[in-house]
């Protein structure tokens, strides 16, 4: 195997890889998007306040625990994202969005609540698509093409001169 030979099969290894890594990452992505914009698409606003902290003693990182009111009914959820430093303090005022049929199904509005983990696990997913298709495409133009050379051309003809004697 020469030199060009191993190093094309290298690119291809890396493509590939890639091509599933960032597949991956997109599907990861999507679905955080998929998760948020179902609640987005439904939500009504409400004002909630940060009434605690709840810790994570393993990393020493918090999530709020928010209440908020509808239609005077109470409702208390803990966000699911854990920040360290608080990404609140307690007595701030937040947004909340809520699902109207299921007000505990909801979430602070803010964009690392929202979008920040579809931004980054589809963002990486994309560069990883994006880089394996520039590798894929790269060796795709530089295979040889099926049409024969120049070497099978004269290797034909000696051969059909030999038959011919």
């Amino acid at each position: 195997m020469t030199h060009q030979q191993s190093a094309a099969s290298g690119s291809k290894i890396v493509a590939v890889v890639f091509l599933m890594i960032g597949s991956i990452f997109s599907l990861i992505g999507g679905g955080f998007a998929w998760s948020s914009y179902s609640v987005v698409s439904v939500s009504q606003r409400a004002e909630g306040s940060v009434i605690r902290q709840v810790g994570d003693g393993r990393t020493g990182s918090v999530a709020p625990v928010v209440e908020f009111f509808v239609e005077g009914t109470r409702h208390e959820f803990q966000s699911w994202l854990f920040t360290s430093p608080p990404q609140f303090d307690v007595g701030d005022k937040v947004s909340v969005l809520y699902d109207p049929r299921d007000p505990q199904r909801c979430r602070i509005e803010s964009f690392v609540t929202l979008w920040l983990f579809p931004t980054i696990f589809g963002g990486i997913g994309a560069v990883m698509l994006v880089v394996s298709g520039t590798l894929l495409g790269l060796r795709w133009l530089r295979a040889p093409t099926l049409s024969p050379s120049a070497d099978d051309i004269d290797s034909s003809n000696f051969l059909d001169q030999r038959t011919l004697e």
